[in-house]
C-alpha cells in the first residue's frame, strides 16, 4: 500500500478515537489534548508497524 494513503488512514482513524478517549476518561479536558492523543496513537501505530516488520525472519 502506498505510505500517503496508509498515513491518511491512520490520522482519519486516530483522530476520532483520540477525542472520544479523552472525551471518555477526562470529559472536561479541553479538544487540543484530544488531537495531541491522537498524535501519540498515530506515532504508536507506526511504531508497532516497525516492531511487527523487524521480527518477522527473511525467507
Amino acid at each position: 500500500m502506498d505510505p500517503k494513503i496508509k498515513f491518511l488512514i491512520r490520522l482519519i482513524v486516530a483522530i476520532p478515537f483520540g477525542v472520544l478517549m479523552m472525551r471518555f476518561f477526562y470529559p472536561k479536558a479541553n479538544l487540543v489534548f484530544g488531537i495531541i492523543l491522537a498524535g501519540f496513537l498515530l506515532i504508536m501505530a507506526y511504531m508497532m508497524d516497525y516492531l511487527g516488520k523487524k521480527k518477522k525472519p527473511d525467507r
